[in-house]
């Protein structure tokens, strides 16, 4: 019975022991610079916290709210968990945390290969998010699982979602932060990304729709989508909108709206928009709609 009782409780605490928080010896820590200061309108000592490479990175990645009596407002998400494939089950951000920075390539494509599970944020907070791409330029706002608090301001010049349901609403909440690119975009077109959602809802209000689109035609993105809502405060469609989602069957836009299509020339352009290219999946009666809002032609 004892045999029985101890290897009971072994077990419980291998399930519970993975979600154990994070060892502070597992992160390096350092007093932010002060252009991470200047961006988030701070002033005084603040820190910014990254996870330690070692042989394995924990399985459980949680990220203090302070330390040493310091609060923690910015960090590094690990960055090389491609390298022997290490997988992390959470990721867990306190409200704290105000910028997000990573390394653009190695993270990502951690993320895309199902190597994080969960990224959550934690407590109550209305302050703004920023996300950067490891060159204190503007970076790709990453959520998987779980959406940052509601009331938020999230800077970034794209966004990736995955396991965050199948509708997905973008709220004015969304900035596409030009302001921290010193213009080192080639593109400036802000971009969504997603291998699950199936219904892109823009809220009223947004100006700027945002590219769903995969112009090149090896980085497939948005194959679920199948719905998009557009708002009457859209006034302009960007050049790669919805280029190559070819199950998008349906367009929802208000009765009678009228649109800017972008274009772009160049040697393989020749003024065209491509907002609709390659759309397969579209029916007759809603292309006929959508040239009726000034779409040049199919």
């Amino acid at each position: 019975m004892k045999k029985i009782l101890l290897a009971a409780a072994i077990a419980v605490f291998s399930i519970f022991g993975v979600f154990a928080e994070t060892p502070l010896e597992c992160f390096y820590y350092e007093l932010c610079s002060q252009k991470v200061l200047d961006r988030l309108g701070l002033k005084g000592d603040f820190l910014y916290v990254s996870v330690k490479n070692g042989d394995e990175y924990p399985r459980v990645i949680e990220y203090p709210k302070e330390i040493e009596g310091f609060p923690v407002v910015a960090i590094e998400l690990p960055y090389d968990l491609m390298n022997g494939r290490r997988m992390v089950e959470k990721i867990s951000i306190p409200e704290t945390v105000q910028l997000i920075d990573r390394d653009y390539s190695d993270f990502q494509a951690s993320i895309r290969e199902n190597l994080v599970k969960l990224i959550e944020y934690t407590g109550e907070t209305s302050k703004p998010l920023y996300f950067v791409d490891g060159t204190n330029n503007a970076g790709e706002a990453i959520f998987v699982g779980s959406m940052p608090q509601k009331g938020r301001k999230i800077y970034c010049k794209g966004v990736y979602v995955r396991d965050v349901g199948n509708s997905f609403v973008f709220t004015k909440n969304f900035v596409f932060d030009k302001a921290h690119n010193n213009g080192d975009f080639n593109n400036e077109n802000p971009y969504f990304n997603s291998p699950d959602v199936e219904e892109l809802i823009f809220e009223e209000g947004i100006t700027e729709m945002w590219n769903c689109g995969t112009p090149n035609k090896w980085s497939k993105y948005n194959e679920k989508l199948v719905k998009v809502v557009i708002p009457s405060s859209v006034k302009k469609i960007k050049m790669y909108a919805f280029t190559d989602c070819a199950n998008l069957k349906e367009v929802v836009f208000p009765a009678g709206a009228k649109y800017t299509y972008e274009t772009a020339v160049g040697a393989y352009e020749h003024g065209e928009s491509w907002a609709f290219a390659g759309c397969s999946s579209l029916g007759l009666k809603t292309k006929v709609a959508i040239k009726e809002t000034g779409y040049p032609s199919f």
